[in-house]
């Protein structure tokens, strides 16, 4: 959800000040040098924070809290706006090398990646954030362009060795009992 009195030029990711991105912020600091190699100003050095909790299947960082700051900038700097996390999810190749002895994908990581994002989105609201809802991404082991089913994101496995049988992952159980409850635990 979208309120109108988010401005339309922060519509344009153009627009949005790079500090202002939450989606795939880079890092960055003091330059070991002023020009690089080809003679031309270099004014930043890309920084490896050294307490980043990566996705090794993706290349990205997760960082949970994030959506706590994005709440807090948006509270703060546009106090009517209603937003929603559209996309939020973490995919992981080689799944199957996760399958217990009775065929389920013990996906801890999951449940973990998914519990840590809504309880910063639940501390946003708490305090003053206007979120109004959560997607994940995505319920069920999708294709996607990039890269076909070579990292699994859902809720449910689908087997491509098995005539694309769905199988409830280990996550699966506890979505439904935070569904149920209404109390991520």
């Amino acid at each position: 959800m979208c309120s109108t009195a988010w401005p339309r030029a922060a519509l344009s990711s153009r627009s949005v000040p790079a500090t202002k991105r939450f989606s795939n912020p880079t890092r960055v600091q003091a330059p070991a040098s002023k020009i690089d190699q080809y003679g031309l100003p270099h004014f930043a050095d890309e920084y490896v924070w050294p307490d980043a909790v990566m996705n090794e299947s993706r290349g990205w960082e997760i960082y949970p809290q994030g959506l706590y700051d994005f709440g807090m900038d948006c509270a703060k700097n546009y106090p009517d706006l209603e937003w929603f996390v559209s996309e939020n999810g973490i995919g992981i190749m080689d799944e199957y090398k996760n399958r217990d002895a009775e065929g389920t994908i013990q996906d801890d990581y999951r449940v973990d990646f998914v519990r840590q994002h809504l309880e910063w989105v639940a501390k946003a609201i708490s305090e003053g954030a206007k979120c109004r809802g959560y997607h994940y991404w995505a319920v069920i082991d999708n294709w996607s362009w990039a890269n076909a089913f070579k990292n699994r994101y859902g809720f449910v496995e689908v087997d491509l060795m098995d005539g694309y049988k769905r199988r409830l992952k280990k996550s699966a159980a506890w979505l439904k009992q935070v569904a149920t409850t209404h109390v991520v635990d």
